[in-house]
């Protein structure tokens, strides 16, 4: 059983249309597959972050929840498929509302959070997902599939950003990683920015290294640290572990908590994983396309999240590599050895360039 889940808040319509076509073709390929040595189970989720707004003093939607169901209607009109979209539910809940819709027999769900009742926030709707789908489908309901009851080993997440863009065939082959070991607790596949400026091509070259040779050699040495919230697919079996769903919503307490908890939500949510002793693992073969920031502006705003984050989250790893070799097979002396080495280097080539971008305001200002 699949449950994709994606997170929502202010993307563009051509970033709602990229997923909400990558959406459509997945539930097309689920179809033809349906019966067959290859088929699977799998549902939509698809949260949205504070869309509840006063207007002449009535509640209603923002214009990106209405732009989100125009994109999707948009790219089942491309499939002919547009009929689907008149048989949806409107359903209030205690969080806010959901909108339901039932597509060649999958279920597509969009909940709809109001910022009064659940706390705003990627990382706050991860929880939701996971406690939802986790301790309110499955441990409370016993939620069934053809009349035989979900196992969480044999359950997984497909977690995705609001813009990407995949196809059904990278789904199957991190799928196929998590069947064939059971130790496997997430999978991730290559990211590749896609966009018109100039900073685009920058960003795939580091897109490129992070992938092919940081990514890679995480694999090959121990385990890969950080699964992107964009596209992976983890085993619920693994969320559901102690100290891993219950931590990861904690309330930050510190600065140090603070970078960890809420700029680096993947990062930290793969560190609990690391310490539940699960595995996780990189699909070269698996890419999904996604939109990067195409201003120094925006550039600056998403790496002023990731390196802090990234940086903390190894620390605490290496703080607690003892606990990690005792509870993670996967996880050596070597390989914490090399992720210290990788910390240390990152820090001198980081201060050797502020100082010499430092050098250069003051021999511009003389």
């Amino acid at each position: 059983m699949i449950f994709v889940c994606t997170t929502l808040w202010h993307e563009t319509f051509e970033e709602m249309y990229q997923l909400a076509t990558s959406l459509v073709r997945l539930i097309r390929d689920h179809a033809a597959k349906k019966d067959t040595v290859d088929s699977y189970d799998m549902e939509i989720h698809v949260f949205f972050d504070n869309v509840f707004e006063i207007v002449e003093e009535k509640i209603v939607l923002n214009e990106f929840v209405n732009c989100f169901i125009k994109s999707i209607t948009k790219a089942l009109r491309l499939f002919q498929m547009e009929d689907f979209l008149k048989k949806g539910s409107v359903i209030v809940t205690p969080y806010g509302g959901r909108i339901e819709y039932d597509i060649l027999g999958i279920q597509m769900v969009i909940h709809l959070k109001d910022a009064t009742k659940v706390k705003a926030g990627k990382r706050w709707s991860q929880v939701m997902y996971l406690y939802y789908l986790i301790g309110w489908k499955i441990d409370t309901c016993r939620a069934e599939k053809n009349n035989v009851p979900l196992v969480k080993d044999k359950s997984f997440i497909l977690t995705l950003d609001g813009d990407v863009d995949f196809h059904p065939s990278s789904v199957e082959l991190c799928l196929n990683r998590l069947l064939r070991n059971d130790d496997v607790a997430a999978c991730c596949g290559r990211i590749v920015p896609v966009g018109s400026s100039w900073l685009i091509w920058y960003q795939r070259f580091e897109y490129a290294v992070g992938h092919w040779l940081m990514k890679s050699a995480e694999h090959v040495l121990g385990c890969v640290l950080c699964s992107p919230g964009c596209f992976s697919l983890y085993r619920m079996s693994f969320l559901a572990k102690p100290n891993v769903m219950a931590k990861y919503k904690s309330y930050a307490e510190s600065p140090m908590e603070k970078l960890q908890f809420d700029q680096g939500e993947d990062r930290w949510l793969c560190t609990l994983i690391l310490l539940a002793g699960g595995r996780i693992e990189y699909e070269s073969a698996a890419s999904c396309n996604t939109f990067a920031p195409e201003d120094l502006e925006t550039f600056y705003k998403q790496r002023r999240r990731w390196g802090p984050s990234t940086t903390a989250n190894i620390w605490n790893l290496i703080q607690q590599s003892y606990e990690i070799r005792r509870s993670n097979q996967y996880v050596s002396l070597l390989y914490i050895t090399y992720q210290l080495l990788i910390l240390i280097f990152s820090i001198i080539a980081l201060s050797t360039t502020l100082t010499l971008v430092a050098e250069g305001l003051n021999l511009g200002a003389l």
